[in-house]
């Protein structure tokens, strides 16, 4: 279970910090942790979407819906904007997308909600996020759906 509770700070669009520890992380600190954790690839790899190298940061929860640049709600995706790769691909297919858990509902916590995601460079999984850039396998076997 993910130990933060983030809150935007007051007047700063793209700064949190978290009401439990007192930790806080900018936008650049977020996307950081998730190109750390992804290794620079892309998390997702959609067959015959897929470009391999991430270059976008898919929000899970948009933050015109009240999403926070934390870890637990991005993925490091290939694509160029919501054209191309597997970002484009999730943006044309948001049932497929939040199926897999790499958009979720409003009111949702990504935290919470399982993703299917590519791991170690070759294997797919479904794993919760963390914000400190890990994630946790999640026991049952799952396989994409497209």
């Amino acid at each position: 279970m993910n130990p933060h509770a983030w809150q935007k700070q007051w007047g700063r669009k793209t700064v949190v910090e978290c009401s439990t520890c007192g930790r806080t992380m900018s936008e650049r600190d977020c996307r950081d942790v998730v190109a750390e954790r992804s290794g620079g690839g892309c998390e997702i790899r959609i067959e015959g979407w897929c470009q391999g190298q991430a270059r976008e940061f898919q929000h899970r929860l948009p933050a015109g819906r009240g999403g926070l640049f934390v870890p637990s709600n991005g993925l490091a995706v290939c694509g160029r904007g919501n054209v191309d790769g597997c970002h484009g691909f999730i943006h044309r297919n948001p049932e497929i997308a939040t199926a897999n858990g790499w958009t979720v509902e409003s009111g949702v916590d990504p935290a919470v909600k399982p993703v299917e995601i590519w791991m170690w460079g070759h294997m797919q999984a479904s794993a919760l996020l963390d914000d400190d850039g890990g994630y946790h396998l999640v026991p049952e076997p799952t396989s994409f759906t497209t």
